[in-house]
């Protein structure tokens, strides 16, 4: 009798430790958010992609301890999303977007970007047309936060301040100043730098401005729900980055490595 039970014990031991174990192996989730905003992200025929979407692939393939898992949130959201933990991560966000007085947490910088102003090449306008851009009439996009208007995003007070024309999507800036609905555009310059390298031709049609209208370092934004702290974004981040990852992801998306993930 006793050694049936030693043995059903053993069995019942070795069970239990085998789905410790498999409980063990499994991935933390941790839920990314993301909202229109290329290079960066985008949904394209329900899919996720951009520079967001295609880091967290290599995140979860360079890794086994997080699983990043990647949905689109409503821009406008983001803030309470975040703050309550229906999201846990987003990524490429400047603190001040709005961030100041939340309850979030951020990561080390990713990387420097910017925001500039675009205008159609017509007749002898240069550089020197950028200059009092906030007498233009301008066109940008819903929920981004300019320099211009004190990163105040909001709709009507950007009407009641500007001649201004709101769109969804930075290609409907494109489309706006072709069909002249404004005369300056707000638009990301990695954006454009990369939209232009796949349609040199037309790209000439447009000027960028040489002057920013912000400059800006992204970080990540982490809920205080979240199960990844900033430590171990960091640590594993930095991990990506020795690995030499980081640089060639950079490369192969057009962007410079700025060393701002060394250890």
């Amino acid at each position: 009798m006793f050694f049936h039970n030693r043995r059903y014990f053993i069995f019942a031991l070795w069970v239990s430790l085998g789905t410790i174990g498999v409980l063990a192996q499994q991935p933390v989730l941790v839920k990314v958010g993301g909202y229109d905003f290329l290079p960066y992200f985008s949904m394209e025929e329900g899919n996720p992609r951009g520079i967001s979407a295609d880091l967290v692939v290599l995140l979860n393939h360079f890794q086994s301890q997080y699983h990043f898992d990647l949905k689109e949130i409503p821009s406008k959201r983001r803030y309470i999303l975040l703050e309550e933990g229906y999201v846990d991560l987003l990524l490429f966000e400047d603190k001040n977007w709005e961030w100041e007085n939340k309850q979030v947490l951020f990561s080390q910088p990713l990387l420097k970007d910017s925001e500039s102003f675009l205008t159609l090449q017509e007749g002898e306008k240069s550089q020197d047309f950028f200059k009092n851009p906030g007498l233009k009439s301008l066109v940008a996009v819903k929920g981004y936060h300019y320099a211009i208007a004190g990163f105040n995003a909001d709709e009507t007070w950007l009407k009641n301040n500007f001649k201004i024309s709101l769109v969804s999507d930075q290609y409907k800036l494109l489309e706006a100043l072709t069909y002249k609905r404004g005369e300056l555009a707000l638009i990301t310059t990695s954006f454009f730098k990369n939209w232009s390298n796949q349609n040199p031709v037309t790209a000439r049609t447009y000027i960028l401005s040489q002057e920013k209208d912000q400059e800006y370092t992204l970080c990540g934004i982490i809920s205080p729900r979240s199960p990844l702290t900033p430590e171990a974004f960091r640590t594993l981040l930095v991990e990506f980055y020795k690995s030499g990852h980081w640089t060639q992801f950079l490369a192969e998306r057009g962007l410079e490595d700025q060393n701002l993930l060394t250890p």
